[in-house]
């Protein structure tokens, strides 16, 4: 029989406390930890045209773009993409994952997983974990 903490199994208390930090920490089903940046451009290459918008947050498995221009179809199986925050660039090979539109305002919001990255980016990114940001509260800014 399993062992009861107020009325709850065990693992019933660790599946809440594990959901309740993952909406804390910006987790919920994820992967990889996001972390907020702020600075952090981005241009994304499909060959013919060339699109530019801004880093949200990055993870060890990805990021999110915002834009404010024409649309992006995503239609590409993977895209060369330069992100750069400060003076260093890095360059990955990433696949659109989701395309938030918003009509009103003409602003798009891409997930992007990333599919090749250098060494750099993931020391970058991992770095970030538990508040390795350049700023106070774990943020990274240009």
């Amino acid at each position: 029989m399993a062992s009861m903490y107020r009325g709850r199994t065990m693992q019933q208390k660790v599946l809440q406390d594990r959901q309740a930090a993952g909406k804390r920490f910006g987790m919920t089903g994820r992967r990889h930890r996001r972390s907020a940046v702020s600075g952090m451009m981005a241009n994304i290459a499909d060959g013919k045209v060339l699109y530019s918008g801004k880093v949200v947050d990055v993870s060890a498995g990805g990021f999110r773009l915002q834009r404010n221009a024409d649309e992006f179809a995503g239609n590409g199986m993977s895209y060369t993409v330069i992100i750069w925050i400060d003076r260093k660039r890095y360059r990955v090979l990433a696949k659109p994952c989701w395309i938030r539109n918003d009509g009103a305002n003409r602003n798009q919001e891409i997930g992007f997983r990333i599919i090749d990255a250098p060494w750099e980016w993931l020391e970058m990114v991992l770095l970030s974990r538990g508040g390795g940001g350049n700023r106070p509260n774990g943020e990274f800014t240009a």
